[in-house]
């Protein structure tokens, strides 16, 4: 089954998270553990590589399950998306297939070092459990 939705659902959605992330200061300045950053070539901010990892939905093996981003001092930041309405909807509901099985429903971002770890999990509050979305919770760890 091919999603198109998922396309234009995703991407604003780890904008959002990435944007929420840095406005928490969860991952600023990734150098506070490092005693010489001078070590790594280019900032510590460069990113190396981005990878999207898919196929573990069973709904639609299309959609993101996951983003990598690697950054040039080895450092790497996993988004793991959370999908499907907890608790489902009913089936009176339209699109309660995509609703219980594809909608984003919240995250877990997790930054691993070799100088240590952080994760932060997140729920996107939604407008009737399944529309809009109307707020972020965050949880760090």
């Amino acid at each position: 089954m091919r999603n198109f939705l998922n396309a234009n659902d995703v991407f604003p959605i780890l904008e959002m998270i990435r944007r929420e992330i840095k406005r928490s200061q969860f991952e600023s300045n990734r150098n506070y553990m490092i005693s010489e950053p001078s070590e790594f070539s280019g900032t510590s901010d460069e990113v190396r590589s981005v990878e999207l990892f898919r196929g573990s939905n069973p709904y639609d093996p299309d959609v993101i399950d996951s983003v990598v981003t690697t950054y040039a001092d080895g450092s790497t930041e996993t988004i793991t998306l959370i999908r499907g309405a907890n608790p489902p909807v009913p089936s009176t509901i339209d699109d309660h297939e995509f609703i219980n099985n594809v909608l984003i429903t919240g995250f877990v971002v997790e930054f691993a070092s070799d100088y240590g770890s952080r994760t932060v999990q997140g729920s996107l509050v939604r407008e009737n459990g399944y529309g809009r979305i109307q707020k972020l919770e965050l949880t760090y760890t």
